[in-house]
């Protein structure tokens, strides 16, 4: 209790070697640094669990590659400041908790044994994903789609104008669609490919993921190459093409859907804000 009222503050390791020319003499903030909700007038009280007295002791901070925790206090103020990344998070898990989750049996899922791959490009303002799913029945699965960058800038997400910049995040989000269109064609089993744990705790499929060399991943990186229009091996049948959506993947929406789409139910699809089937017949039938 002797020390001052603080809150700890994360900061990128890349915003620290500048963090002097937001503070006075004092360690007093005159200005909010990039990424944090500090308000001017804070006190830095400690980085990285170190106590700093002056100016000259931020350079004793040890500094390594993943974020800085700094102890700040602010004395106009009992309560934490948010930045905007932070409210955005607990806006995002605000709204999954809002939704309803259906049970989860304690006996576990079995497991389908699926190969599948992907791959992504970037190149100036084009990018896209594809990938590929072998199911045990034989069934070739795949998905093949095209973006710009002012795709991902409309969803507000930090993209950089050279696609290849960010194509790391590219090649993630292919990941995440092999286990979305797993799912909605496949969505009673578990996929035996790392967590990639928001997606993997809503649709209940479990991911696994490996490394496979450029020369042995081909077909991914056609498909996610594909200009929509140029023929396709035979192998990739327009009727096992799965369809993504990446305003619906990002902003997350429960909403069911039918694959493939002229499959008879004998009641119409829920919409996406009620829940149950209606007493209303399907007009298609398989």
């Amino acid at each position: 209790m002797r020390r001052p009222l603080g809150t700890n503050v994360s900061i990128s390791p890349v915003v620290w070697p500048g963090i002097h020319s937001y503070l006075d003499d004092k360690l007093r903030f005159t200005g909010c640094p990039p990424g944090t909700g500090i308000s001017p007038g804070s006190t830095l009280l400690s980085a990285r669990h170190k106590p700093l007295k002056s100016k000259e002791d931020l350079a004793l901070v040890p500094v390594s590659t993943k974020r800085m925790w700094l102890r700040v206090t602010d004395p106009t103020s009992s309560k934490r400041r948010l930045c905007e990344s932070s409210r955005e998070t607990l806006a995002f898990f605000a709204h999954l908790s809002s939704r309803d989750w259906r049970p989860r049996p304690l006996r576990p899922p079995p497991t389908s044994s699926v190969e599948s791959a992907a791959d992504a490009f970037g190149k100036g303002n084009d990018c896209g994903v594809g990938g590929w799913l072998l199911l045990p029945s034989g069934r070739l699965l795949w998905f093949a789609h095209r973006y710009t960058v002012k795709d991902f800038l409309d969803l507000g997400l930090p993209m950089q104008a050279d696609a290849n910049l960010d194509i790391s995040s590219y090649e993630t989000l292919a990941q995440c669609f092999v286990l979305l269109a797993f799912w909605k064609a496949h969505s009673s089993g578990r996929l035996a490919l790392t967590v990639l744990s928001m997606w993997s705790s809503i649709t209940g499929v479990t991911l696994d993921c490996s490394h496979i060399a450029g020369e042995k991943n081909d077909d991914a990186d056609l498909l996610s190459r594909w200009d929509g229009s140029a023929e396709l091996p035979a192998k990739f049948l327009a009727s096992n093409r799965i369809e993504l959506s990446l305003s619906e993947f990002w902003q997350i929406r429960f909403q069911v859907t039918l694959f493939p789409a002229d499959t008879f139910l004998k009641w119409q699809l829920p919409s996406a804000d009620s829940l149950g089937p209606t007493n209303r017949g399907s007009r298609k039938r398989k």
